[in-house]
């Protein structure tokens, strides 16, 4: 299967490596721009310097809409597009490029803890489990079909970086059984 990546945060690059290293075909890694930093500065983002470790081509998306790479993306001819923590979603034309559909990564259980700072917002609220959900990108943010999710607890006293790290972790694993179901 030849896939394209769209990610941004530090919490998608494990995931990354776990593509890099599987029978798959990554074709390519799209990221934003990193707006913390300021896209000014034309700093790139951790994403993109991990891609670039591997030599894997990369495409730089601009502020708010992916219309900059939609030909780019369309060229490379990918089976599905994988989403994670990239900052936005996709223009439907751009998601209808890819003949397997788009899914997305998401550190949460849905249909709990939609959008962004889901980790943040579950610590916040003292939740006691959390996880991450690979979803069906759908025209409705965070609303297509849920295909796999893996559940953990909440540790006592866990901070932020802490879950967040564990949860890039066990994306790398419900990416996986994602990708062998698609298959």
């Amino acid at each position: 299967m030849r896939l394209v990546y769209f990610a941004s945060e530090t919490f998608s690059i494990p995931a990354l490596i776990s593509l890099v290293h599987s029978d798959y075909d990554l074709l390519a890694v799209v990221t934003r721009h990193n707006q913390e930093a300021g896209q000014a500065l034309g700093l790139e983002t951790s994403v993109a310097a991990e891609a670039k470790k591997f030599n894997i081509p990369l495409l730089s998306s601009g502020a708010t809409d992916a219309s900059d790479i939609m030909k780019k993306v369309q060229d490379l001819r990918a089976d599905l597009g994988i989403l994670s923590a990239f900052g936005g979603e996709l223009p439907e034309s751009l998601r209808r490029t890819f003949p397997a559909g788009v899914i997305e990564v998401h550190p949460s259980l849905l249909p709990m803890r939609r959008g962004p700072d889901s980790i943040g917002r579950a610590l916040h609220d003292k939740e006691s489990k959390t996880g991450v959900t690979v979803f069906r990108v759908s025209p409705e943010p965070y609303a297509g079909p849920i295909l796999v999710q893996r559940e953990t607890m909440i540790k006592p006293g866990e901070t932020l970086a802490e879950l967040e790290f564990r949860l890039a972790r066990i994306a790398c694993d419900a990416l996986g059984a994602t990708l062998k179901m698609l298959q």
